[in-house]
């Protein structure tokens, strides 16, 4: 086998065999060392932004947190509001003696008082409690009856007035009225999916 004489080498050759082992160092290390830590960087880099996207959502979600509070806040006051409007049903008797106590306040004469069972309305939310009352007094004693009835805290509704004339008293022309008087009350969560009907 020929040796090969180094020194009559030209020289762009003799500066490649100088140079080559270290490019060869290099790109192994390039390889070995830097590719992974590359990788490695990169990987992180996607990690830190995923934790960045989760910290921002987790940031906006604490800022929405008051605001959420607050709304809550609010709609347990409006349902609290609304409520008194709604009596339970162990309060119903306690609104039926304010309506009684109405129409003595309004030197009215109770002819009939006929309370009817309580019926489920259509909306499946609440029951409703009809009573059929007859009234006799004076046009301005009636009038002041269903005055005092529209401040009572609670809904009342008054259905089918019939009016007719009663007489006289004390020079006072008098009427007979008669009319449904319909109060509500909110049925409990666990009888809400019932069918409409009577209770």
């Amino acid at each position: 086998m020929a040796k090969i004489d180094i020194n009559n080498l030209p020289k762009p050759v003799k500066i490649v065999i100088a140079v080559l082992p270290a490019i060869i160092i290099v790109a192994a290390s390039y390889f070995m060392l830097i590719t992974p830590k590359y990788d490695t960087v990169e990987k992180l880099n996607k990690e830190i932004e995923q934790q960045n996207k989760d910290i921002s959502k987790s940031q906006n979600m604490v800022a929405r947190l008051d605001e959420l509070k607050a709304e809550n806040a609010r709609l347990k006051a409006e349902l609290k509001t609304l409520e008194q409007y709604l009596p339970e049903e162990k309060e119903i008797s306690n609104l039926l003696k304010q309506i009684e106590e109405l129409v003595r306040g309004s030197d009215l004469e109770l002819l009939s008082w006929n309370p009817a069972a309580k019926r489920r309305h259509s909306s499946g939310i609440v029951y409703e409690v009809p009573v059929s009352i007859n009234l006799s007094g004076s046009y301005h004693n009636l009038g002041h009856f269903f005055s005092e009835l529209t401040k009572i805290d609670r809904i009342v509704n008054v259905n089918d007035i019939n009016m007719s004339g009663g007489g006289t008293s004390d020079k006072k022309a008098n009427l007979s009225v008669s009319f449904a008087a319909v109060t509500f009350t909110a049925i409990p969560e666990g009888e809400q999916g019932q069918a409409p009907g009577k209770h």
